[in-house]
């Protein structure tokens, strides 16, 4: 008995550095030929607990979003999680599922402000996390952070504003969020922009991406593990 727990113990320290390894590799290695520019917006699905309904609501992959700025050499993704900050670029993406994300860039550079972009954005930073997406810059959430820095410093929308109505609220994961965040007052007209709007926009082009690689060779390691 001693020995197989041993030898089990011994598996899964291995499994999990070798995660570790792969991960670290997987997000080095596939980024060797992106070079990021200021205003960049990366997407991925987060490992929040609402990830899935906005998945589900929005009938999309991407449930996280942030914009990108390089500040003193480093990568820094700032974000509406907790609060509005910025996050080390590696960090974000170790963050999301599997280790997946996709950055855009504007296609029309020559709408980029990026001097207006970083004020509008650093003037939102340490507000708190809106989880009921209301559209007023008390609290805020992460694509709405995205849509207005563009909109107020650049001009351009990406992406059309819908209304609550306009998701999918009919699955599961959707309704159980909605009912308990509103209760039985939903506000189905509220103006709300979520990431696959902003993902979808025609004024964004896909300049670099990850495939979920780590994910399924972690996945891989587990069965070995478990036999």
């Amino acid at each position: 008995m001693n020995v197989t727990y041993t030898c089990k113990k011994g598996f899964l320290t291995l499994h999990t550095a070798l995660a570790a390894l792969l991960l670290f590799v997987a997000v080095n290695t596939t980024r060797a030929s992106y070079e990021a520019q200021d205003g960049d917006i990366i997407f991925h699905r987060s490992c929040s607990a609402q990830s899935g309904a906005i998945a589900e609501a929005t009938n999309s992959h991407y449930t996280h979003v942030g914009i990108i700025f390089i500040e003193r050499g480093r990568e820094m993704v700032y974000e509406a999680s907790s609060t509005v900050r910025a996050t080390p670029l590696e960090s974000f993406i170790r963050a999301g599922d599997s280790g997946h994300y996709v950055i855009k860039r504007l296609k029309n550079t020559n709408k980029l402000n990026v001097g207006r972009l970083k004020s509008e954005v650093r003037a939102m930073c340490g507000r708190r996390y809106d989880k009921y997406f209301n559209w007023s810059d008390s609290t805020i959430y992460c694509s709405e952070l995205v849509w207005k820095a563009y909109q107020r410093a650049c001009g351009v929308e990406l992406g059309s504003l819908k209304r609550m109505k306009d998701f999918n609220l009919g699955g599961k994961l959707a309704k159980d969020t909605v009912k308990c965040r509103y209760g039985s007052k939903v506000p189905l007209d509220m103006k709300v922009i979520a990431p696959s709007d902003i993902y979808s926009s025609r004024h964004l082009e896909t300049v670099d991406s990850s495939g979920g690689t780590f994910s399924r060779i972690s996945s891989l390691l587990g069965k070995i593990v478990g036999r």
